[in-house]
C-alpha cells in the first residue's frame, strides 16, 4: 500500500493511499513553485506547495512519476509546506 509522508506544523503525517480518492501536481515555471493537492476520500483536501529549481524538479518528477506507477510503497513530501485555506 502506498503511503505519503507529509510535514503538519512540528510534526510528520503519514497519509496512507487508500484514503486518497486523487492527487493533482501543479507547476508554475515562473516561480518554480510546485502545488500538489491530495483529495482524501472523506472529502478533506491537503495544498502542499514547494519551490524548486529546474534541476531539483525534473528529478521530484522522476521520482513522483515513478511512484505513481510502480511498486514503490513510500514518497516523502516532507519538504513541501502544508498550505492552509482561509
Amino acid at each position: 500500500m502506498k503511503c505519503y509522508r507529509i510535514r503538519e506544523h512540528s510534526r510528520v503525517t503519514f497519509i496512507m493511499g487508500n484514503q486518497i480518492q486523487s492527487d493533482e501536481m501543479n507547476r508554475d515555471r515562473m516561480s518554480g513553485r510546485i502545488s500538489i493537492t491530495l483529495v482524501l476520500i472523506d472529502g478533506r483536501k491537503i495544498s502542499l506547495t514547494h519551490v524548486m529549481g529546474e534541476e531539483e524538479y525534473q528529478l521530484f518528477d522522476q521520482r513522483w512519476e515513478r511512484f505513481k506507477t510502480s511498486e514503490e510503497i513510500f514518497f516523502d513530501l516532507g519538504e513541501f509546506t502544508r498550505v492552509v485555506a482561509t
